[in-house]
């Protein structure tokens, strides 16, 4: 019996074993293959949406920093596809594909334009992501003959043009710089402008006129026909009298860093536009430049119109992410963020930007869209004939 008993129980025992090894083995190799499933799955790229939108020329560097492309996309799976419009072209007739809806989101330069574009198009919702001021880039022997006229003055460290009463009398008179008393060095017969972009397309000439059409009505914001009527043949000449007139913001800037005190004097530009290629090693910003900052000026509001909701994902990173705010500061741009005011001074400081006012008290609100849609169509139609 024992003899039959003990080769039974040794089978027994060899065959649990065999069961127990097949259903390890079994369930390690499962176990295996949910492993490579999982890690393939954290390996696997993740997708990225792309966002296509329009906006000003003055934004394409940023759009283009490797900084800002890899937080989008690291932390927001999120690529940019962008098209450059002039920001009022951008409110009225849209970009290539025709209209504004026809893409996630639009990012014009300027409250009036932003706001034609919520008025007259289904936005999701609107994100003011940026600002800077409007600025005039400048010569420093200019700016010596203005001083010496009583426009431009110097305010700690920086230049303010004081008088910009008198800088537009002089230009609506048609006053050339060689006719300026006390002027040993800038005496050319050229006109005394300020260049600008194109009104018709250009939001930086918007601000420009409407600027202008505040010191003309007698330092109020034009509100009403009447008004309009009043100030618009003393501003004609100021866009008229220029010449050819460039679509975007980043030409007649191109022109100044490139061409000269010749060619580009006073140049009506972003603040962003000087400090970002001032920060730069070689941005072509040398030390006879100088940028004056009016009296009054006005803020350019950097708006994001969200039409998806892909827009939106966009619109709420660029805002709310402090990494992509600091580095928009970088870009030149002052943040909404009042808890960031000290990085856009440790910015200048960091590039040794000395004349540049860390606030800027005296500005003025531009007209509502409607007045300074009609001022622009007035001049469009003049510049045309």
């Amino acid at each position: 019996m024992k003899k039959i008993i003990a080769p039974l129980l040794l089978f027994l025992v060899i065959t649990t074993v065999a069961v127990i090894s097949f259903f390890y083995m079994q369930n390690q190799k499962e176990a295996n293959l949910l492993a490579a499933e999982q890690q393939a799955t954290l390996n696997a790229p993740i997708p990225i949406t792309t966002v296509s939108g329009l906006i000003g020329s003055e934004k394409e560097d940023f759009f283009n920093d490797p900084n800002v492309q890899r937080i989008l996309q690291e932390k927001y799976q999120l690529s940019v596809n962008f098209e450059k419009v002039g920001s009022r072209r951008i409110a009225t007739t849209g970009g290539a594909k025709g209209s504004v809806t026809s893409y996630d989101f639009a990012f014009p330069a300027g409250t009036p334009a932003a706001q034609n574009i919520k008025d007259n198009y289904p936005v999701l919702e609107s994100y003011r992501v940026f600002f800077t001021p409007m600025t005039i880039a400048s010569w420093q022997p200019v700016v010596d003959v203005l001083e010496k006229n009583g426009i431009v003055r110097k305010k700690g460290t920086y230049y303010a043009v004081l008088d910009m009463q008198k800088l537009l009398a002089l230009m609506k008179a048609q006053t050339r710089w060689k006719d300026l008393p006390n002027n040993d060095g800038f005496d050319i017969s050229r006109q005394i402008l300020v260049n600008t972009t194109d009104i018709r397309s250009s939001n930086s000439a918007a601000m420009y006129l409407s600027l202008a059409s505040y010191l003309s009505n007698d330092d109020q914001i034009v509100t009403n026909q009447q008004q309009i009527a009043k100030v618009l043949p003393e501003i004609l000449p100021l866009f008229a009298n220029q010449g050819f007139l460039a679509g975007s913001s980043a030409t007649p800037f191109e022109d100044y860093l490139l061409k000269g005190m010749g060619n580009s004097p006073m140049v009506m530009i972003y603040e962003s536009q000087y400090l970002h290629q001032a920060s730069l090693d070689n941005g072509g910003v040398r030390d006879d430049m100088v940028l004056l900052y009016p009296e009054p000026t006005i803020f350019t509001q950097h708006t994001l119109l969200a039409m998806t909701k892909q827009g939106k994902a966009l619109g709420e990173a660029l805002t709310n992410d402090i990494e992509l705010q600091k580095l928009a500061i970088q870009h030149g741009y002052r943040s909404n963020n009042a808890t960031l005011v000290a990085d856009f001074q440790k910015n200048l400081e960091a590039h040794n930007l000395k004349n540049v006012p860390p606030s800027i008290n005296e500005v003025i609100d531009t007209p509502s869209y409607e007045v300074l849609e009609t001022m622009i169509e007035s001049i469009e139609k003049s510049l045309a004939q």
